[in-house]
């Protein structure tokens, strides 16, 4: 299991992963635009939504930053987010059954569009939790 901080950002992200990835000389993994995602981007989402960022991914060394622009369910969410990365389903769900019990699932544990599996929950204390096992060269 790896721990990852998310930066929640409202519309400049691109601009963030930029001033980042320069700053801390950092690798840029991969950017994922909410227009580049089936099933996402839907006829009521505006063009400016569609080229604002669903996640990027920035590693140094062994750490990483997730990136992204906030979807209007996540604002009121906070700014930063963690990421949990699990290299199983079981241990995914192991954690997630303990972070629920007096939390509040956000999005249930579910397959992604890119078959990885993920879930959000915000724990008793008010942190806000992505859990996720990647599959490959995933972004976020």
């Amino acid at each position: 299991m790896r721990l990852f901080p998310q930066f929640i950002l409202d519309g400049n992200a691109s601009e963030a992963v930029e001033f980042y990835t320069n700053m801390l000389h950092a690798y840029n993994q991969g950017v994922l635009y909410y227009g580049d995602v089936p099933g996402v981007a839907s006829l009521s989402m505006t063009e400016e939504k569609k080229k604002q960022v669903m996640c990027a991914r920035l590693s140094m060394d062994n750490q990483r930053i997730y990136l992204s622009d906030a979807r209007q369910e996540d604002q009121i969410l906070g700014n930063i987010h963690m990421v949990l990365v699990f290299d199983n389903e079981d241990h995914l769900y192991h954690v997630y059954d303990k972070m629920r019990d007096g939390g509040q699932v956000l999005i249930q544990p579910k397959s992604t569009f890119d078959s990885r599996l993920q879930c959000m929950v915000k724990d008793r204390f008010g942190i806000v939790w992505k859990l996720t096992v990647e599959t490959g060269d995933t972004v976020g």
